[in-house]
Order: C-alpha cells, then structure tokens, then sequence
C-alpha cells in the first residue's frame, strides 16, 4: 500500500521539464501488472496535455492525407527512438496514432512524423522530445571549454615535475602511481565546463555562444584592466580529503596580480553556456585546476586517446609521498591568450585536442 501511496502522489505531482521552451509533466509509468490501471489513466492524462498544444509555428504540414512534420533528431537519438526490435517506435505509434518514419540504421536525417490529425502528430513529436531529454543525460559529453597550458615553459616545468617524481617512486614504493597516470604534456589545459554537442546544429550555436563572449565579456574584462593576465601556478592540490587515496593531482592556479580576474572569466563563460542551454551547472564557481596525475587513464592510457575501451573500475594511488616532496612545486607563469571548444578524445596538428572553435585575446 505504501507503494501505491508513493506512486499515486508521483502522478498527481510530476517532474516538470522545459523543452524548448515548453514546460511538460513527465510521468514515470509503474511496471507492475497491479498497476496497469494507474499506467492507463496516466496515459489517458499525457494525451489530454498534448492535445492542448497548439500547431503554428511547429512546422506541422498539411498533406492530402493528413498531417505531417520533420523533426530534427540527432542522429544518436535514432536508436533511442526505435528502440530494441522497433519495441519503442511501436509504442509511440500505438499511443500517438501517427506513423513515425527513421532514417535507415546508419544514416543521418531527422524523424518524420504522419497522422490524419494535428494532435496525433503533435503528440507524437512530445513524446519523442520528452524521451530525448530522458536520453541525453546518460550520454558522454563530447567537447569541454579549455584554456590550453600547452606553451613550453610550463610544459618544460610539468615535464621535470614528471621526471622527479618518477624518481622518487623508484627510490619509494607509491602505491598505484604508474607513468601512464600522467598528463599528456600537449594537452595540458583549464577546463571551464563539459559540454554534450550532439549535432551540427548544436556545434554552431556553441561556436556562436563562444563567440559572444569574447565580444560581451572577454575582451571588455580584460581590456578594462592596466595589466594582461597572467595565470601562474603555485603548487599542488589533490579532489579528496584522503592524501592516501587520490584520483586526481592538479596544479593550482591564479592570476599573477592575485585579483579574482581568471575567475571572473571562467565564471561569466559558464553563466554564458549555462544559460544558453548547452551546458549543466555543477557549482557556484569554476574548479579552477591543472590536471597533473589523473587515475582515470589507468583505463585507457590515451592508446592513442581515440580507441574505446571497456571500462574498469578507478584505481587510486597515494599521494602523500608527492606532496611531501613536491607541494610547493613551481610550474611557472601562463599568459592568458585563447579559449578552446576542445574535441573529447582527440589530437590535433599541434597535439593538443582538435578545436571546434577558437577565440583569442589578441
């Protein structure tokens, strides 16, 4: 009974989500057979909502048999859509009335959708919305904002901290620590924030959204000020509260006039794309950092960084014989000149990750 209570209170209070500037309840269907009376109504709910929608603007046609629409779909949304032997396509049928067309197995292009009547058409199209957003949070981000490091006085500087402490590992044990733990020197960078770039459509407005803020806060922040902004980087910082037990060993960062400058301006690009949809807010601030020493690539060592691999489970090290020794370790001084849309798991002329979009300061 209790259960049922919890069910019934979901339905009467669901999650509310915006798409496209839209707002629309999204129902959780109970799976039990007990429940399939609840299921029902619940169904009978969602149409009444999406028969409210109205059609002009929506890019509904009209045909001599009906109705009909082309919906722009991702091309990774495909599967989604028709679902485990085309389960799913024929559920949206059945519940909508329309006829739901994907493109073949393969290839790109958007989702057709036919009905002899707007409201199936226009329920259809919710439906297949509704189960994108459902879709898109379990998928891997696919580019991330950088501030490249890779000049060669810091890399010079990353590549003796490396040497070093490979030394002192050969002279004392460092559980975990192994040399492919280490930063690819070329791609050494800030990262401002992750982004989920799943179509052609998607990358241009990023590239356009970048573009913005080097006109509306790049260049008018840093131009206001007497000096250019120089990041410097004083020693090391580790995620965790455990020195024994670390993931992650980065490089901490400021600005060389200790002014809240750098993160002013990793603060207000995250601001940009948080709100222009394209990227999810994790905190109030940036996590300013220079990834050193990262347990994640015990999976895949950058073999060469574009192979998939199965995934295992992370495996810390200990880092309290490297802060020991290297806490205060000096990687010198980095002009702020460029912002990157970066490419996940690729390599560019220069080594470092291909750029979807570049803005420089000069």
């Amino acid at each position: 009974r209790h259960k049922t209570i919890n069910q019934t209170m979901d339905i009467l209070r669901p999650k509310v989500i915006d798409i496209n500037g839209r707002q629309y309840r999204r129902l959780i269907w109970p799976s039990s057979q007990a429940d399939a009376s609840v299921h029902a109504k619940v169904e009978e709910r969602v149409d009444l909502v999406d028969e409210e929608l109205t059609w002009e603007g929506e890019g509904v046609r009209q045909t001599d048999d009906g109705f009909s629409l082309s919906l722009e779909v991702a091309d990774v949304f495909h599967k989604f859509i028709h679902g485990k032997r085309g389960d799913t396509k024929k559920r949206l049928e059945s519940d909508t009335g329309a006829k739901i067309k994907l493109p073949q197995i393969g290839k790109p292009g958007g989702v057709e959708i036919f009905a002899s009547t707007v409201q199936a058409v226009m329920s259809a199209k919710t439906r297949i919305e509704i189960l994108i957003d459902s879709v898109r949070p379990t998928l891997p981000w696919t580019h991330f904002i950088s501030i490249p490091l890779n000049n060669s006085g810091f890399i010079k500087q990353f590549d003796r901290f490396k040497s070093q402490v490979m030394e002192l590992a050969s002279k004392t044990s460092i559980r975990g620590l192994d040399v492919s733990l280490f930063q690819n020197s070329a791609k050494l960078h800030l990262t401002i924030g992750t982004l989920q770039l799943l179509s052609t459509k998607e990358e241009e407005k990023a590239t356009q959204v970048l573009q913005d803020c080097l006109l509306t806060m790049l260049r008018p922040c840093l131009s206001d000020e007497a000096l250019p902004l120089v990041m410097q980087f004083p020693g090391l910082e580790y995620m965790n509260d455990d020195p024994t037990e670390v993931d992650v060993l980065f490089a901490k960062v400021q600005a060389s006039d200790k002014s809240d400058r750098l993160q002013r301006v990793a603060d207000d690009i995250c601001e940009k794309f948080v709100a222009s949809g394209l990227m999810r807010r994790e905190h109030a601030h940036v996590k300013l950092h220079a990834t050193l020493i990262n347990s994640i690539k015990r999976q895949d060592d950058e073999l060469p960084e574009l192979l998939a691999v199965k995934k295992r489970p992370r495996i810390s090290f200990d880092a309290s014989p490297i802060l020991q020794n290297f806490k205060h370790f000096d990687f010198g001084e980095v002009k702020f000149k460029e912002v990157h849309i970066s490419t996940r798991h690729s390599i560019g002329s220069d080594r470092y990750y291909q750029s979807l979009a570049t803005v420089s300061m000069s």
